[in-house]
């Protein structure tokens, strides 16, 4: 969730990665989110309510 940029935002992750070959503020983050390193990383701007940080997004939330 970004929320320093003036924007909300959520930053979804896909594919494990080893943590020696994240940066150490990535490492950070994901460590802080609860969840191990990933490959993929890509940030979707948001409006509303926004998942909780940490929580996984499968297929079935984007089906109406």
């Amino acid at each position: 969730v970004t929320r320093t940029d003036g924007y909300k935002a959520v930053i979804l992750g896909i594919g494990e990665k080893k943590a020696k070959r994240t940066t150490k503020a990535l490492r950070g983050q994901f460590a802080k989110a609860g969840v191990a390193p990933k490959r993929k990383l890509k940030e979707f701007r948001v409006s509303g309510d926004l998942p909780e940080v940490g929580s996984e997004v499968l297929a079935d939330h984007f089906v109406p």
